[in-house]
């Protein structure tokens, strides 16, 4: 993807399926960008004339048919601006076989991801939204 136009940011956001507590350890199944409005502090001088962060609101949307595709979607609230992509059944279901090793990786790892989840709990976090697109290859 690529930059929005000036005063943009194209923002990428990755939908991952699983049950671990960190996304490393998720099953990716697609990637929306949407363009949404540079936030006042990469643009100083526009700072008192801009939105607030408050207004960088998106709304993601998951909706799965009778035939079982999920159509997902992004929207950005302030602005409109939205995409969306479908997923067929067969990207989200899984086989017998990886569902015995999810189940046997959630057994294996239960110690490690309660740790990981207490630390998560524990934790304060501040969301940064990216100032550039990622690339699929650096993830």
């Amino acid at each position: 993807g690529g930059a929005g136009g000036w005063g943009e940011r194209t923002v990428p956001f990755h939908i991952y399926m699983g049950q671990r507590p960190l996304t490393k350890d998720n099953y990716h199944l697609a990637r929306l960008s949407i363009s949404m409005p540079t936030p006042p502090s990469l643009l100083p001088a526009l700072h008192d004339h801009y939105h607030t962060l408050a207004e960088d609101k998106v709304k993601i949307t998951f909706k799965v048919d009778v035939n079982g595709i999920m159509d997902i979607s992004v929207e950005h609230l302030s602005t409109g601006a939205a995409e969306g992509i479908s997923v067929p059944y067969e990207m989200y279901t899984l086989s017998s076989d990886d569902s015995n090793s999810i189940s046997q990786e959630t057994e294996e790892f239960y110690e490690d991801d309660e740790k990981v989840r207490v630390n998560i709990q524990n934790t304060r976090f501040v969301i940064i939204p990216p100032q550039y697109d990622v690339d699929d290859d650096h993830l």
